[in-house]
């Protein structure tokens, strides 16, 4: 009887990961990571595909504004041990719906931008164009670095802990893998 139970539980388990792992393939992710230099600067630029989700829509429709957070890391290759991080870097986007003016207005730092149509601010939302990641000169000329690039979209919480009495109020947690790149070695020798 135990014997038939652990044979249909690990049959169960080899049919749904093939579910499971088409999921994982839909979902968002970081792609076409290009690092450039842009004076005595080191600058990235790279696009989220797979995040215009319906819940977001949705979220974004009611008046809820979606705020996402870019992780930049640069790491070296040859550091050792006690050594940590090259460069970490964060920042964040706002996408607001203006109901009044039906527009979408996308905040990132002092700029600010206004779409027509929800597809289109998700679009720029997704998009980094040059970003500055931090000066040649902290970079070493002789060591190698790669990049770990990581988008997250941090929930609307409720004010005065509600969302711990209303659990299902929650989009939950979205994010995308990290993106792992090598930086070219000729951008900051």
């Amino acid at each position: 009887m135990i014997l038939r139970r652990l044979i249909l539980f690990i049959a169960l388990l080899l049919i749904a990961s093939p579910a499971l792992a088409e999921s994982a393939k839909s979902a968002s992710r970081v792609e076409n990571v290009a690092f450039s230099r842009d004076g005595q600067v080191l600058a990235v630029s790279f696009e989220v595909t797979g995040f215009s989700d319906e819940r977001l829509k949705k979220s974004l429709e009611s008046g809820l504004p979606l705020r996402f957070t870019y992780t930049i890391r640069l790491l070296r290759t040859d550091k050792a041990l006690w050594e940590g991080d090259s460069v970490f870097l964060t920042f964040e986007r706002v996408l607001e719906k203006d109901n009044l003016k039906n527009r979408y207005t996308l905040s990132d730092g002092e700029e600010k931008r206004n779409f027509e149509v929800a597809d289109d601010a998700l679009l720029a939302m997704g998009r980094v164009d040059k970003y500055p990641v931090c000066e040649i000169e902290r970079l070493g000329a002789k060591n190698k670095y790669r990049s770990e690039i990581q988008v997250k979209f941090e929930e609307f919480r409720l004010p005065f802990f509600l969302h711990r009495f209303l659990p299902f109020v929650s989009l939950g947690d979205l994010k995308t893998p990290w993106k792992n790149e090598p930086v070219p070695q000729e951008l900051y020798k």
